[in-house]
This record gives C-alpha cells, structure tokens and sequence, in this order.
C-alpha cells in the first residue's frame, strides 16, 4: 500500500507498507521519495512502480520505481500518462505469457492423459484425450455439443470420420497452443476440419499458406475451395488475384473448365483487370473454342457481358464479323444497340455502361507552353507527361480523337501525343491551322470549322479515316462569328455567342448544326452575350461559362442549356474571371481550367461545380510553378484516358526525364478495311473548341453577381 491522505494534515503522505497473505501479517518497507494520493501502479519483474495523481491537490507527472531485493525507491521524471501506457504494456504483455505457459502446459497434460474427460476418435480409430473445458472454450462446436443431451456428450467418446489422425492431432495442438505446422500436404485438410469444428482462426492459418502458393493456375480452384469453406480472409485474397491477373487467368485450364454460369460470374465483374475491353471478348471465344460443339449455346449469354460502348472501332469491325457473332442474330442486335446508345449520348460520363476499374483512368490533361500535365481529381493529384515538341500558345486547341491527344497550332501545324507510346509526334492533320480553324469530335468523328475571313464565309469539314483526309461537310456563305464557343453534344454542334463581321459586341445568339441531316436548328438564345467563352455537354444539357459579354468585359456568370425544354438558366458563378479557358465533364462532375484572366494574366487554378450547393470550388492549380518561374504560358484543358502503366510512374518527373519524347512509330490515324458496321461505330466525343483572335488586355465585369 502506497501513500494516500493523512486526515489530521490533510496531506497526502509517502509511506508505503506491505501484507503477507502467506503470513498474514503487515511488513515495513521504505517509504517512497515523496507522498502520493490517489496513485497507481503494477508489479513487474520484482519492481513496483507507482505514478502519483496528487500531492497537495496538485497533479504529479514523476513515477516512483521500488526495488523489492534491495528496499529502495529511485524516482523517475516520466509523465505519468506515459508511465500508466507502459504499465500496462507490460502487464498485458506479462499476462499473454501467463496464458501462452498455461495453455502449454495444459496440452502437455493432454498429451499425458492428466485430468483429461472426453476422447476424440479419427476416421483411422486413433484416438486423442482432451479437456471439454478446453475445446469448449475456442470451439463454438464443442461448446454446445458437450452441454447437450447427445450420446457423445454422456459417453465421452465424439467420432470423427472425415478427419485422420494427422489431422485431428494438428487441430488438438492448435487449440491448446495456437500455433499449427502448415505444410503441402495438410492445409486444405486442416481449413475442412477448422469449418467443421468453427474454428475461424485455423481456416485464417492455413489459408494463409494456400494464399501463398497462389498462382495463375491454382487461383480459381483456390477461391472456389475458400467459398465452400466461408475462408474469409482467403476468399477476398484470392478474388483479388483473379481480377488483377484475369488477362492471365483466362487462359489457363481452371478457367477453361469452369460452367458458363461461372465464366459470366468473372467477365461481369468491374474489378477485372484487361488491357482492354478486347480482352473479355477473346477470353469468351478461347473459352467456347475449348468445347464448342457443348459451349457454342452459351456464347450469347456470355457476350452479353461484354462492354462494347469501350471496344475501338477497329475492334468492334472484327467484333461484328466473327463468325459466333455474325451467326447469332441477338449478338448483332446488341452491336447495333450499343452503337445506337453510343449516338444519343454526348460523352462517356453519360454511357450506359460503366468501364471496367483495370483498364485506363480517365484523366483531366493541361496543356500550356511545352509542359503537359494530368489531374486524377479520386486522388487530387497532379503527374507531369512528357513535354510537347512546340510551344503551344492561347491559339492552341487540344482534343482527344481515337484515345490520342491532339494539339493544332498556327501554320497548319498538329502533335499528336500517344499513351500506348508514352510520347508525342507529327500528326497527319497537317492542313487545319488553329488560327483559321475550330476542330471538335462528335459521335467519334473529327469536325473542322474553318473561316475564311477575307471572303466572308466558313466551310466545315469532317476527316475521312479511311482516306486519312478532310471532306467538305457544308459552306456557311453567312459566315462564321467570332469568338463563339462551340460544343459537341451528341449528334449535334452547338455554336455560342460570338461577333459578327460588321459588328463588335458579342451577342447572346444560340444555334445548332445536326451532323446526321447536315441542317441547321434553331434554339433558344443565352442569357447573355459572351465571346470567348467555354463549355461542355453532358446528360442532355449544355454547360457554357465566363467569356466576355456585351459590353466586352470578362465575365464570372455561367449558365446552363437544358435540351429537352430548350430552356437556358444561370447556375452559380466562377470564382475567378475568365477568357478563353476550358470545361470538361469527368466522372458526371464539370471542371474549369486554364485561360487567362484578362488577356494578360494567366489562370493555373482549376475549379469544379458542385451541383448540390449550386456553387464552384477551387480544387487545385496546375502545378507548373514547380519547374520555372516566371513562365506566362496559358493553358488549356481536356478529358482523356491513361493506361495505368502511365499513371504508375512518379508524380512529378525530373526536367531530363520529361524532355520532349517522339513517339519512334510516327504512324498517324489508322486506316483499314470499312464495313456497313464499322460506319456506325466510334469512338472518342463531346469537346469543346473555339476561336481564339489576338484582344487587348480586357476589364473585368464587376456586375456579374
């Protein structure tokens, strides 16, 4: 006993004492170094310590340490919290050792039949003693078994005759112990006798071994064994093999062997990791092709589990011409379906289906001088790609057609960047100059505005894959406005403000061209006039932001265009004034980025629209603060997809690593053999272009809000 109040004084006090409860009797000891009310404290390895709460009403953070063998108190200047976590560190520590010494020697008294009361009997007649008190308390099995009215209660004897010997001895000292030898021939064994006795903790054992001779061709069978035994552990472990190795996987005889219903259980899941969608497609016919006169019959339902909206259209022309699909009229039908749905929507965030999570992330690039970045928003983070081989300036525009990244410039000039290649390249789109030109995609097909600005009119023009030229689509004898902001949404271009040629304000004017009828239609005009302004469709409604307006200053106000009503209504403004930047839509969510301010100055922030709140957030900058200073490159944006391997490397690159890197390929768009099919499949969409002309420096509009 330690310390405590002496009521007279009122005063804690630091004498200490002892009781013999062999002895029954009190011993002195010394006292400790100063008084101590209210404390703590354990015994360990012939020390006492105590931590003191108060002395005097105040809080004491110094531990006293007694030394049984030589009666003497050291002091410590530890803080008391400090010294009650190591306590019990030790305490709890000293009791595990407790319990791990009991348990070993109540096994030793198994082994030599001590106090032993139930008998265990395997399939080969051995038999084994126990304890019921013992396998009750880690068996939930044992537990209700031996407090039943059940003849192996009251003879004492419980048969096993699915488990041997070996076994059954293997799950007797893993229970008294803890501790098991897993080898190569026992761990299935032992996980059917852990599920049978509810032994959770065993399953998790030797699962762990069966986890660790997991390989591409034992991991189906590996996740189909821990289903039928309830492995927890196991079952989400070998799960995730089987999606992260699936292109592997696929093609190895467990997979092969598998039920239809199976095989559609694994190519459905999100979680699949392929290199592309063409992946699943091939897995089916390879899984067809081992049985197919038996497996031919299955072959529609499986495909039905194929995402066509993400096949390349060169893919989707093998797609349609190989022979289970062209034999099987449903399959044809879902084809067309899916080219259809892909026609009505007017970018990927709208598609019906979702891609896969193994395949490429979608990602928001940066483009401005030579640097290029791209942003994951999932991770707010920003990775450098390797620097462009010229310097884009405000008159660049940026897209992404057929999964590559395309830069027009001045002088008739194009890079393209490849992610397969990690690098960019001379583009075969030599003869389209940003300076005259406004180039967008729309259903998967490369648009081309040009102005012809001393004749007065415009000529638009769509580029031929196959020919690997542009083709005149229809002449504006009108002409075109300057300034406007152009969106692709679905089947349709929209056309935004802008100027007319005999005048200088911009103006509210809204109008659409139908690509499919070549036609123009009327729509209803903006609520403002805006020039320079940027936008983006997505989900039947156009989004458009920032510009300037009537009277030539820049302008914070955003609005938006539903389709269905031909409606337009503001939405909450920018945060920051803006000319000549870029909207995006990824994940369903629209990001503003890049442009200047005023002509002048340069914006690196990115803001996103939360459509709860009605309000746009600043959610990052574009890092190029980080490798110079004093740089005025404008930037712009746009969404693409990055392979993983890409997104792997390191966040930010040194300036050797991300030097210009040439794509050693050099090929251009590709061509090949066209189909009545492959006309109606495409693939990349929805971007928003515009005309950029040399202004002054711009006021900014402070009647916005």
């Amino acid at each position: 006993m330690f310390g405590g109040m002496n009521p007279d004084i009122k005063q804690s006090i630091a004498e200490a004492e002892r009781f013999d409860t062999v002895e029954n009797k009190w011993e002195e000891i010394a006292d400790m170094l100063e008084g101590r009310g209210n404390a703590f404290g354990a015994a360990t390895q012939e020390k006492v310590f105590v931590a003191g709460e108060l002395r005097n009403g105040e809080i004491l953070n110094t531990c006293d340490m007694y030394n049984t063998s030589t009666n003497e108190w050291n002091g410590n200047s530890l803080e008391a919290e400090s010294v009650r976590r190591c306590l019990h560190t030790e305490v709890a520590a000293e009791q595990s050792v407790f319990c791990v010494e009991m348990l070993k020697r109540l096994n030793i008294q198994r082994k030599q039949d001590y106090l032993c009361d139930i008998t265990l009997v395997s399939r080969d007649n051995s038999e084994f003693k126990a304890h019921r008190n013992v396998l009750s308390a880690e068996s939930p099995f044992f537990c209700k078994l031996l407090q039943s009215d059940m003849k192996e209660n009251r003879e004492g004897i419980i048969r096993f005759e699915e488990i041997s010997g070996s076994v059954l001895e293997d799950v007797l000292e893993f229970i008294y112990t803890g501790t098991v030898e897993v080898t190569q021939d026992n761990p299935k064994k032992l996980i059917a006798a852990g599920y049978f006795m509810i032994i959770p903790s065993l399953k998790t054992v030797s699962g762990r071994f069966l986890e660790g001779e997991m390989s591409n061709s034992n991991c189906i069978s590996t996740f189909y064994f821990a289903e039928k035994y309830d492995c927890i552990e196991l079952i989400g472990n070998s799960e995730k093999f089987v999606h992260e190795n699936f292109a592997s996987v696929g093609e190895m005889d467990e997979f092969l062997s598998l039920e239809a219903k199976e095989v559609a259980r694994w190519i459905s899941s999100d979680e699949i990791a392929v290199e592309a969608e063409a992946s699943v497609f091939k897995i089916i016919l390879k899984w067809v092709e081992h049985n197919k006169s038996e497996r031919k019959a299955a072959f529609e339902e499986l495909f039905r589990h194929v995402r066509l909206s993400f096949l390349s259209r060169d893919c989707l022309e093998g797609v349609v011409t190989n022979e289970l699909v062209r034999e099987n009229y449903a399959c044809v039908k879902l084809v067309m379906d899916a080219t259809v749905k892909m026609a009505t929507f007017a970018s990927e965030d709208d598609l019906p289906q979702s891609p896969r999570k193994g395949l490429e992330t979608r990602v928001i690039l940066a483009c401005g001088g030579l640097y290029t970045f791209c942003y994951l928003p999932e991770k707010n983070q920003w990775k450098r790609l390797p620097d462009g081989s010229t310097e884009r300036n405000q008159k660049t525009q940026m897209l992404t057609f057929r999964d590559q990244l395309y830069m027009f410039e001045e002088f008739s000039q194009a890079d393209k960047y490849d992610p397969v290649f990690n690098g960019w390249s001379m583009s075969d789109l030599i003869d389209v100059s940003a300076d005259s030109a406004i180039v967008t995609v729309v259903k998967g097909d490369m648009y081309a505005i040009e102005v012809n600005k001393p004749v007065g009119k415009s000529t638009m023009k769509r580029f031929n894959v196959e020919l690997c030229t542009w083709q005149i689509v229809v002449e504006f004898p009108q002409g075109f406005r300057s300034g406007s902001c152009v969106v692709a949404g679905g089947s349709r271009l929209y056309f935004l403000g802008g100027s007319a040629p005999s005048s200088a304000s911009y103006v509210a004017t809204a109008e659409r061209f139908n690509t499919v009828k070549n036609q123009w239609e009327e729509i209803a005009d903006m609520q403002q006039g805006r020039g320079g302004a940027f936008g983006v469709a997505t989900k039947q409604k156009i989004f458009v932001a920032g510009g300037l307006n009537e009277k030539n200053k820049v302008s914070r106000r955003c609005e938006m265009y539903n389709i269905s009503t031909n409606e337009w209504h503001f939405i909450g403004s920018l945060n920051a004034w803006r000319v000549y930047g870029s909207m995006v839509c990824l994940n369903g969510i629209l990001y503003v980025l890049g442009g200047t301010k005023n002509n002048r100055d340069r914006l690196l922030s990115v803001e996103c629209y939360d459509s709860t709140e009605d309000k746009w957030i600043e959610k990052t900058s574009i890092p190029v603060e980080k490798y110079t200073s004093g740089n005025k490159d404008t930037f712009a944006g746009c969404v693409m997809k990055l392979s993983k391997g890409v997104l792997k490397k390191p966040n930010f690159g040194t300036e050797e690593e991300m030097k210009p890197v040439t794509s050693q390929t050099g090929f251009g768009l590709s061509s090949g053999s066209t189909t009545v099919i492959a006309s109606l499949l495409f693939g990349s969409r929805a971007s928003a272009a515009r005309v950029v002309a040399p202004i002054p420096v711009f006021e900014l509009c402070d009647d916005d809000d």
